[in-house]
């Protein structure tokens, strides 16, 4: 098979999974409409209520303009300008999200961090711990991501070409896959983390495992790397007009767990009562039972001495 007839059949399977990553979104935001009319639209407007709005929007537009260009049936794709130009459209709004959500996830992995521990002394001390190194990977995760994201963003913008017998845009595989290496560097890091504070926090008989897993957030995490790992083998060993197989599918769900983990933030709350209802995070159980089991435990002891 000829070179670019392969590469005209992977744009086309690229392209199915990439609507069906739009669908996906779509169908989330259905879910979820009902509560965002209800508490995000009336809640006073601040940098977490935009992010979740552009975040909301933006990314469906970008990718629904992709999935039309991709279609082959746009028709001012022969002009080298409106490629560079089209090429800017669609990569530099999914880099703004990437760092929109490398930056608004880091309270989500303080929380999910900072949710166990056992005794007070403890628990200062993991948190302590926890906070300064879960800082200093995401400040170095920042600034190696805006490094990679501007540089991978020129080189695309000056390398796209056009395939006039396809009516398809072409662009060179470059080192991008560097920019989810970076990411799951961080994963890997939360995820390790995350263990040593599960591990480390004894636990009641009677708590439930899907408890632990779901209040340590390892789901999440783990959720998130599997298809990063996926698209950086692609990357790596596979065509490269296979790069971009799974790369918007991925980001259509990372846009769905971003616009939930919004939703779970106090300060994207329309009433007091959403915080009651909705949490990412199951209550500390087996504390609250040791703390049950303590307390009954010291007024049995007080009413000994009572007796004596």
């Amino acid at each position: 098979m000829p070179l670019d007839d392969r590469a005209a059949r992977d744009a086309i399977v690229s392209q199915y999974v990439t609507v069906s990553g739009l669908a996906l979104l779509l169908y989330d935001h259905i879910l979820t409409l009902s509560t965002e009319i209800e508490l995000v639209w009336p809640a006073k407007m601040s940098p977490v209520k935009c992010a979740f709005l552009i975040n909301r929007y933006l990314c469906p537009l970008v990718l629904a303009f992709i999935c039309a260009v991709n279609s082959g049936h746009w028709r001012d794709l022969d002009d080298q300008l409106y490629v560079q130009d089209y090429v800017a459209s669609v990569f530099l709004p999914g880099e703004i999200l990437l760092l929109t959500f490398t930056i608004l996830k880091l309270p989500k992995n303080i929380k999910d961090c900072l949710s166990s521990g056992t005794t007070l002394t403890s628990r200062r001390h993991i948190h302590r711990t926890a906070f300064w190194v879960l800082s200093a990977c995401w400040m170095i995760h920042l600034v190696i991501d805006i490094a990679l994201v501007t540089l991978f963003g020129v080189l695309d913008m000056t390398h796209a070409r056009y395939l006039p017998e396809y009516n398809l845009c072409s662009i060179e595989k470059h080192h991008s896959w560097t920019v989810l290496l970076n990411s799951m560097v961080l994963h890997t890091i939360l995820i390790s983390l995350l263990l040593y504070i599960w591990i480390s926090t004894p636990r009641n008989s009677k708590t439930r495992f899907t408890h632990l897993i779901v209040r340590d957030g390892c789901v999440w995490y783990i959720a998130m790397l599997v298809p990063m790992l996926l698209t950086l083998i692609m990357g790596v060993r596979a065509r490269s007009s296979l790069a971009a197989l799974l790369f918007y599918f991925i980001w259509a769900t990372t846009s769905i767990s971003l616009s939930r983990l919004l939703l779970s933030i106090k300060d994207a709350q329309g009433s007091e009562e959403w915080g009651q209802i909705v949490k990412l995070v199951v209550p500390d159980i087996e504390l609250a039972r040791q703390s049950e089991y303590q307390f009954n435990h010291s007024r049995e002891l007080l009413r000994l001495n009572f007796d004596h």
